[in-house]
Protein backbone atom coordinates (compact mmCIF):
# COMPACT_ATOMS: atom_id res chain seq x y z
CA UNK A 1 0.00 0.00 0.00
CA UNK A 2 1.39 3.42 -0.87
CA UNK A 3 1.90 6.30 1.19
CA UNK A 4 -0.73 8.80 1.40
CA UNK A 5 0.61 12.06 -0.98
CA UNK A 6 0.74 14.54 2.20
CA UNK A 7 2.95 11.71 4.29
CA UNK A 8 5.16 11.81 1.31
CA UNK A 9 5.26 15.28 1.06
CA UNK A 10 6.39 15.55 4.58
CA UNK A 11 9.06 13.26 4.39
CA UNK A 12 10.99 15.08 2.06
CA UNK A 13 10.17 18.05 3.93
CA UNK A 14 12.22 16.60 6.67
CA UNK A 15 15.00 15.69 4.38
CA UNK A 16 15.28 19.59 2.92
CA UNK A 17 15.25 20.86 6.50
CA UNK A 18 18.26 17.83 7.48
CA UNK A 19 20.45 19.08 4.50
CA UNK A 20 19.45 23.05 5.14
CA UNK A 21 20.52 22.21 8.55
CA UNK A 22 23.62 19.95 7.50
CA UNK A 23 25.10 21.82 4.72
CA UNK A 24 25.60 25.28 6.31
CA UNK A 25 27.53 24.01 9.29
CA UNK A 26 29.97 22.15 7.23
CA UNK A 27 30.76 25.32 5.42
CA UNK A 28 30.74 27.33 8.12
CA UNK A 29 33.31 25.59 9.78
CA UNK A 30 35.39 25.77 6.37
CA UNK A 31 35.59 29.31 6.41
CA UNK A 32 35.98 29.38 10.21
CA UNK A 33 39.01 27.23 10.10
CA UNK A 34 41.38 27.89 11.97
CA UNK A 35 38.49 28.41 14.59
CA UNK A 36 37.76 27.15 18.26
CA UNK A 37 34.17 26.98 16.83
CA UNK A 38 35.37 24.41 13.53
CA UNK A 39 35.00 20.82 15.59
CA UNK A 40 31.52 22.04 17.08
CA UNK A 41 30.02 22.91 13.65
CA UNK A 42 31.82 20.06 12.09
CA UNK A 43 30.52 17.58 14.79
CA UNK A 44 26.89 19.35 14.93
CA UNK A 45 26.76 18.82 10.86
CA UNK A 46 27.70 15.22 11.06
CA UNK A 47 25.40 14.85 13.94
CA UNK A 48 22.03 16.43 11.08
CA UNK A 49 23.54 14.73 8.08
CA UNK A 50 23.50 10.95 10.37
CA UNK A 51 19.88 11.72 11.78
CA UNK A 52 18.73 12.42 8.30
CA UNK A 53 20.96 9.02 7.01
CA UNK A 54 18.86 7.27 10.26
CA UNK A 55 15.55 8.17 9.46
CA UNK A 56 15.89 7.68 5.91
CA UNK A 57 16.68 3.35 6.54
CA UNK A 58 13.94 2.91 9.31
CA UNK A 59 11.20 4.87 6.78
CA UNK A 60 12.00 2.74 3.66
CA UNK A 61 13.67 -0.50 5.30
CA UNK A 62 11.31 -0.43 8.32
CA UNK A 63 8.06 0.29 7.72
CA UNK A 64 8.05 3.82 9.50
CA UNK A 65 6.27 6.75 8.00
CA UNK A 66 6.24 10.48 8.59
CA UNK A 67 2.60 10.31 9.97
CA UNK A 68 4.05 7.79 12.74
CA UNK A 69 6.21 10.55 13.98
CA UNK A 70 3.79 13.55 13.76
CA UNK A 71 0.69 11.38 15.59
CA UNK A 72 -1.64 11.09 13.00
CA UNK A 73 -3.86 9.04 14.10
CA UNK A 74 -7.20 10.89 12.63
CA UNK A 75 -9.67 8.72 10.31
CA UNK A 76 -8.97 7.45 7.38
CA UNK A 77 -10.39 6.82 4.16
CA UNK A 78 -11.33 3.06 2.85
CA UNK A 79 -9.87 4.03 -0.15
CA UNK A 80 -6.67 4.11 1.36
CA UNK A 81 -6.51 0.42 1.93
CA UNK A 82 -8.92 -1.54 0.19
CA UNK A 83 -8.31 -2.46 -3.12
CA UNK A 84 -10.76 -3.70 -6.17
CA UNK A 85 -8.54 -6.34 -7.13
CA UNK A 86 -4.97 -8.20 -6.51
CA UNK A 87 -2.35 -7.01 -8.04
CA UNK A 88 -1.03 -9.44 -10.81
CA UNK A 89 0.85 -12.14 -8.82
CA UNK A 90 2.38 -14.23 -11.21
CA UNK A 91 6.62 -13.22 -10.80
CA UNK A 92 5.99 -13.33 -7.20
CA UNK A 93 4.34 -16.57 -6.89
CA UNK A 94 6.65 -18.06 -9.32
CA UNK A 95 9.67 -16.98 -7.42
CA UNK A 96 7.78 -17.65 -3.95
CA UNK A 97 9.26 -20.17 -1.36
CA UNK A 98 5.82 -20.67 0.17
CA UNK A 99 2.28 -20.57 -0.97
CA UNK A 100 -0.80 -20.57 1.12
CA UNK A 101 -4.43 -20.07 -0.11
CA UNK A 102 -7.62 -20.34 0.91
CA UNK A 103 -10.80 -19.79 -0.87
CA UNK A 104 -14.68 -21.06 -2.03
CA UNK A 105 -13.86 -22.82 -5.09
CA UNK A 106 -11.00 -21.14 -6.49
CA UNK A 107 -11.48 -22.00 -10.13
CA UNK A 108 -9.94 -18.56 -11.86
CA UNK A 109 -7.29 -19.22 -9.92
CA UNK A 110 -6.58 -22.73 -10.57
CA UNK A 111 -7.04 -21.76 -14.18
CA UNK A 112 -4.87 -18.60 -13.70
CA UNK A 113 -2.00 -19.50 -11.69
CA UNK A 114 -1.41 -23.20 -12.33
CA UNK A 115 1.87 -22.55 -13.53
CA UNK A 116 2.93 -20.73 -11.22
CA UNK A 117 2.43 -23.31 -8.45
CA UNK A 118 4.29 -25.25 -10.78
CA UNK A 119 7.24 -23.03 -10.73
CA UNK A 120 7.34 -22.44 -7.35
CA UNK A 121 7.38 -26.20 -6.35
CA UNK A 122 9.98 -26.69 -9.26
CA UNK A 123 12.34 -24.59 -7.41
CA UNK A 124 11.74 -25.92 -4.05
CA UNK A 125 9.58 -24.15 -3.21
CA UNK A 126 6.10 -25.36 -1.03
CA UNK A 127 2.07 -25.03 -1.58
CA UNK A 128 -0.61 -25.35 0.00
CA UNK A 129 -4.27 -25.11 -1.07
CA UNK A 130 -7.37 -24.91 1.34
CA UNK A 131 -10.89 -25.27 -0.74
CA UNK A 132 -14.38 -25.79 0.43
CA UNK A 133 -15.56 -29.60 0.30
CA UNK A 134 -17.63 -30.42 -2.60
CA UNK A 135 -19.18 -33.07 -0.63
CA UNK A 136 -20.34 -31.65 2.25
CA UNK A 137 -23.73 -29.98 3.26
CA UNK A 138 -22.12 -26.73 3.53
CA UNK A 139 -22.12 -26.63 0.52
CA UNK A 140 -25.52 -25.14 0.38
CA UNK A 141 -24.57 -22.36 2.41
CA UNK A 142 -21.76 -21.11 -0.09
CA UNK A 143 -24.10 -21.29 -3.02
CA UNK A 144 -26.02 -19.08 -1.60
CA UNK A 145 -23.22 -16.56 -1.12
CA UNK A 146 -22.78 -16.30 -4.74
CA UNK A 147 -24.03 -13.38 -6.96
CA UNK A 148 -23.94 -15.62 -10.63
CA UNK A 149 -25.44 -18.51 -9.83
CA UNK A 150 -27.29 -19.62 -6.47
CA UNK A 151 -26.63 -23.40 -7.24
CA UNK A 152 -24.28 -25.72 -5.11
CA UNK A 153 -24.61 -28.27 -7.63
CA UNK A 154 -22.68 -25.51 -10.49
CA UNK A 155 -20.92 -24.81 -6.98
CA UNK A 156 -19.30 -28.34 -6.64
CA UNK A 157 -18.13 -28.92 -10.36
CA UNK A 158 -16.00 -25.66 -10.13
CA UNK A 159 -14.83 -26.98 -7.06
CA UNK A 160 -14.10 -30.53 -8.99
CA UNK A 161 -12.69 -28.45 -11.77
CA UNK A 162 -10.17 -26.28 -9.70
CA UNK A 163 -9.36 -29.89 -8.09
CA UNK A 164 -8.81 -31.57 -11.32
CA UNK A 165 -6.52 -28.31 -12.58
CA UNK A 166 -4.40 -28.59 -8.64
CA UNK A 167 -4.13 -32.72 -9.09
CA UNK A 168 -1.35 -32.15 -12.08
CA UNK A 169 1.30 -30.87 -9.41
CA UNK A 170 1.15 -33.88 -7.65
CA UNK A 171 3.99 -35.16 -9.32
CA UNK A 172 6.37 -32.86 -8.23
CA UNK A 173 5.25 -32.43 -4.65
CA UNK A 174 4.17 -35.67 -3.74
CA UNK A 175 7.18 -36.60 -1.97
CA UNK A 176 7.96 -34.35 0.02
CA UNK A 177 5.19 -32.61 1.10
CA UNK A 178 5.80 -29.84 -0.64
CA UNK A 179 2.28 -29.63 -2.41
CA UNK A 180 -0.36 -30.00 -0.23
CA UNK A 181 -4.74 -29.75 -0.72
CA UNK A 182 -6.72 -29.75 2.27
CA UNK A 183 -10.83 -29.57 1.84
CA UNK A 184 -12.93 -27.40 4.64
CA UNK A 185 -16.62 -28.32 5.93
CA UNK A 186 -16.77 -24.03 6.63
CA UNK A 187 -17.78 -21.33 4.35
CA UNK A 188 -14.70 -18.73 4.79
CA UNK A 189 -15.07 -15.23 5.29
CA UNK A 190 -12.40 -14.18 3.34
CA UNK A 191 -9.96 -15.92 1.21
CA UNK A 192 -6.69 -15.50 1.97
CA UNK A 193 -3.27 -15.25 0.05
CA UNK A 194 -0.26 -15.69 1.99
CA UNK A 195 3.16 -15.60 0.27
CA UNK A 196 6.58 -16.49 1.72
CA UNK A 197 5.66 -16.92 5.42
CA UNK A 198 8.17 -16.26 7.74
CA UNK A 199 10.59 -14.80 5.37
CA UNK A 200 11.39 -11.11 5.43
CA UNK A 201 9.20 -10.49 2.11
CA UNK A 202 6.08 -12.09 3.54
CA UNK A 203 2.86 -10.67 2.20
CA UNK A 204 -0.64 -11.43 2.71
CA UNK A 205 -3.81 -10.60 0.24
CA UNK A 206 -6.86 -10.71 2.06
CA UNK A 207 -10.08 -11.03 0.08
CA UNK A 208 -13.14 -9.93 2.09
CA UNK A 209 -16.09 -11.99 0.74
CA UNK A 210 -19.30 -10.10 -0.33
CA UNK A 211 -22.53 -11.71 0.03
CA UNK A 212 -23.90 -11.79 -4.03
CA UNK A 213 -21.47 -9.04 -4.81
CA UNK A 214 -19.68 -7.76 -8.18
CA UNK A 215 -16.33 -7.96 -6.86
CA UNK A 216 -14.65 -8.48 -3.04
CA UNK A 217 -12.38 -5.94 -1.59
CA UNK A 218 -9.60 -6.63 -0.94
CA UNK A 219 -6.62 -5.99 1.81
CA UNK A 220 -2.67 -5.80 1.37
CA UNK A 221 -1.24 -6.59 4.41
CA UNK A 222 3.03 -6.13 5.14
CA UNK A 223 4.75 -7.92 8.73
CA UNK A 224 6.84 -5.08 9.28
CA UNK A 225 3.77 -2.49 8.62
CA UNK A 226 0.61 -4.42 9.39
CA UNK A 227 1.92 -6.63 12.35
CA UNK A 228 -1.18 -6.76 14.06
CA UNK A 229 -3.18 -7.57 11.42
CA UNK A 230 -0.95 -9.46 9.35
CA UNK A 231 -0.54 -11.50 12.34
CA UNK A 232 -4.41 -12.15 12.37
CA UNK A 233 -4.85 -13.60 8.93
CA UNK A 234 -1.64 -15.19 9.35
CA UNK A 235 -3.20 -17.03 12.33
CA UNK A 236 -6.40 -17.71 10.62
CA UNK A 237 -5.13 -19.58 7.52
CA UNK A 238 -3.64 -21.74 9.67
CA UNK A 239 -7.35 -22.24 11.91
CA UNK A 240 -9.04 -22.97 8.93
CA UNK A 241 -6.21 -25.42 7.95
CA UNK A 242 -5.91 -27.47 11.03
CA UNK A 243 -9.72 -27.67 11.04
CA UNK A 244 -9.81 -29.26 7.59
CA UNK A 245 -9.09 -32.71 5.53
CA UNK A 246 -5.99 -33.96 3.74
CA UNK A 247 -7.32 -34.43 -0.32
CA UNK A 248 -5.22 -37.01 -2.23
CA UNK A 249 -6.49 -37.79 -6.28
Amino acid sequence: MERPAHHQKLEVGAYIVTLALAIPSFIFAKILNPSPFQDFLINLSATFAGAGFLFFLLNRFFGIETGTFLGNDGPISATKFFKHDFDDLRDRLGNAESIDINGITLARTSNTYINEFNKCLAHGGSVRILIVDPKHPVLEAVANRFNKHQDANKIRREIEQSLDNLETLFSSGRKNKSFQIRLSDAVPPFGIWLIDAGNKNAEIWAEIYSFRGNRDPALHLLPNRDGEWFNFFQEQYEILWNNSTEWRP
